[in-house]
């Protein structure tokens, strides 16, 4: 029984663990068909647009019967909506003008104000962060640290705070070194973007250096399916795809164009390769400091040049000046990017994988499945061909690219995608729940410029967005998984929201923009110490140590694409929330500023710095239940020989932060 059992999956490749059953044409896979429908007159504004949406969620549900839920409570509506666009919780200030006027007209503005917040490019470009398996160190081997990768993140911050259009930011990022530019701002930006490409996890101490090329070519190449085809393709590598239609021929076509890029410098343990900006702050100070250090050496061998003359301690005054003057030398600012190889060209098909087994000769090119025009790939004489590439993926003619980028920001606006794995649209992942909407809105999506601040403001603006998380009895007994969005999925907050927000609460959060912000750059990531209070999308995020919030709240992994995260409940986040440092001293600088907003004594003053409390930590008033518990632990907490209102209030705050109401968006 065990040798049948062994056979019947003995074929499955190592890299794939799921078995399904394969449709029999591959073409009929409902992720490589054309979009569905035909082409409809335009929404004339976002909120036609939202309605569009909801009436196509809303056929579903008459169809199956299903009543949908009622539109949330304001003060719910309003965490919810701060939460999904900003990562923040709402002011005290915000929370009572809206409860004060919840009007569509007061709605509409408020999502209008954080859309073109600062703070929704930090939430949203940690998504992207996610997705491109952002880390500033190597993993693998000694888990080497990359100085230089901060550029990147903060390339796609800049990127989600202008709208940049999600097609010329996939250009950007595959290709941007071979990009025109119109100024020397924007040629350094444009290199900065391919950081995307050796972001990986490497590792670099590989000696076989053509091996190490090989093995960036697969992390890329399995990168750039993941993150914008919805593909697993590096499965293909050493055979053809075993769940889905991508052969080892439209592998090694797709693996010309990178072994045709220069990713890594072959040094006796490799690096990411580098190249030098122009116009970054930092580039003046470079400049102005190589010239003081060129003027001292010049110093020098004109007095070393002089006879008959005792200079020396003149001549030793120098070499000391100019050894102090290095040692204090700014970084010449460098960005981690790429740039065509030396030699480019189709790239053998590698019989089994193995680098060294070379077979036939495999034109570069796109996979035949997701390029059913047979688009050509005209790659000019001595170029990698990473812009057609680009320009393939981003085209309005790329099914799958499309489909792809609207379902990620469904899911990272709603909670769940329509495609609930977010990352694979194979054969191995789920199909949508709503193919008819999915395909409206990546063809709308196009033809509205593919402006993701577009798309998340429609999503917000419908009737399903501002649901209740709880439906009639009947809906949830029928659909208990939401999959017809008759209610708000009840969602977690994920690590870096809840850091930021117990942050926020306290006052205590640095919100500081950009740059670097490594404290101490050494060479390996190994036992850093994490001790920054700026926005978690800033604080520096290793693969071999991160901080304790990241791991213990499920934190994207950043050696794989990860479009959807791991949502889990276990002991340890419990334990957090009661012993953490960030816990408490959050905690006790929250009940500082709940004291001293609410000074007083008499009958109400502890009724009033309770509301206050509830409504900085859960981001609304207490209920009367709530209120009279709480009053009695202030009771009993007093009765205590050693208390002050602080350690009470203190004590307070840390049982809100750690309920449910707070680590979870209703």
């Amino acid at each position: 029984m065990r040798n049948a059992i062994f056979l019947s999956f003995a074929w499955l490749c190592t890299c794939c663990t799921t078995a399904v059953v394969i449709a029999a044409g591959p073409e009929d896979h409902w992720a490589f068909r054309p979009l569905g429908g035909v082409s409809e007159v335009a929404p004339e504004g976002d909120l036609d647009a939202a309605a569009a949406i909801d009436e196509r969620i809303e056929r579903l549900l008459r169809e199956r019967e299903l009543s949908a839920a009622p539109l949330a409570e304001p003060a719910t509506l309003l965490r919810r909506l701060t939460f999904v666009l900003t990562g923040l919780p709402p002011a005290l200030d915000q929370q009572r003008q809206f409860e004060a006027d919840p009007s569509p007209e007061a709605y509409r503005a408020l999502v209008d104000q954080m859309l073109d917040s600062h703070e929704f490019a930090e939430r949203w470009g940690r998504h992207w962060l996610d997705i491109a398996r952002f880390a500033e160190s190597s993993g693998g081997g000694r888990s080497i640290m990359f100085p230089e990768a901060w550029r990147y993140r903060d390339y796609v911050i800049d990127a989600f705070d202008r709208d940049l259009p999600f097609d010329r930011f996939i250009v950007e990022q595959l290709a941007g070194d071979q990009l025109p530019a119109n100024s020397p701002d924007e040629r350094d930006r444009q290199q900065i973007a391919t950081g995307f490409l050796v972001l990986g996890a490497i590792n670099y101490e590989l000696q076989d250096k053509a091996l190490l090329d090989m093995e960036v070519a697969d992390e890329q190449i399995e990168a750039i399916g993941r993150a914008f085809l919805g593909m697993s393709l590096g499965c293909a590598r050493c055979h053809d795809h075993k769940f889905d239609p991508v052969t080892q021929l439209d592998y090694y076509r797709l693996a010309g164009f990178f072994t045709s890029t220069k990713s890594v410098r072959h040094d006796n343990v490799g690096s990411p390769n580098m190249v030098p900006l122009k116009m970054a702050p930092e580039v003046e100070a470079y400049r102005q400091h190589s010239e003081r250090v060129a003027q001292l050496r010049e110093k020098l061998e004109s007095l070393k040049a002089e006879k008959n003359v005792d200079l020396s301690k003149e001549i030793d005054a120098l070499k000391a000046e100019i050894q102090i003057a290095k040692k204090s030398a700014p970084r010449q600012p460098m960005a981690m990017s790429v740039r065509d190889g030396d030699e480019v060209g189709d790239t053998h098909v590698r019989l089994g994988g193995d680098v060294d087994l070379l077979g036939e000769i495999a034109p570069r090119g796109f996979p035949a499945i997701a390029n059913p025009r047979q688009a050509s790939c005209k790659i000019p004489q001595g170029q990698s061909g990473r812009l057609q590439l680009a320009e393939w993926i981003a085209s309005p003619e790329n099914r799958l690219t499309t489909r792809v980028i609207v379902n990620r920001v469904w899911h990272f606006t709603m909670g769940k995608g329509l495609v609930r794995t977010p990352d694979d649209f194979g054969n191995t992942g789920l199909p949508p729940t709503h193919p008819e909407l999915l395909d409206y809105l990546a063809r709308q999506f196009t033809e509205q410029g593919w402006s993701i601040k577009t798309l998340v403001r429609q999503l917000v603006l419908t009737d399903t967005f501002r649901r209740s998380t709880v439906a009639p009895d009947q809906t949830m007994a029928i659909d208990p998984e939401n999959r017809f969005l008759a209610r708000a999925h009840l969602r977690h907050l994920d690590a870096e929201a809840l850091r930021d927000a117990m942050l926020a609460v306290s006052d205590q959060l640095d919100v500081t923009r950009g740059g670097p912000t490594i404290r101490k750059l050494t060479e390996y990531d190994y036992g850093y110490q994490f001790d920054s209070k700026r926005r978690s999308v800033y604080v520096p995020r290793f693969r071999s140590e991160q901080l304790d919030a990241f791991s213990v709240f499920d934190c994207a992994n950043p050696n794989v694409v990860t479009g959807r995260r791991q949502q889990t409940i276990l002991p340890a986040q419990a334990l957090f929330m009661l012993n953490s440092p960030l816990t408490i001293e959050s905690s006790t600088a929250t009940a500082e500023l709940v004291l001293f907003e609410n000074v007083g004594e008499g009958p109400d003053v502890d009724t009033n710095r309770i509301e206050t409390l509830f409504r900085r930590v859960l981001n609304r008033a207490p209920t009367a239940e709530e209120g009279r518990l709480a009053e009695a632990y202030l009771r009993d907490a007093r009765r205590a020989p050693d208390f002050t209102d602080q350690s009470v209030y203190a004590g307070l705050c840390q049982m809100l932060f750690a309920s449910i109401d707070f680590r979870f968006i209703r």
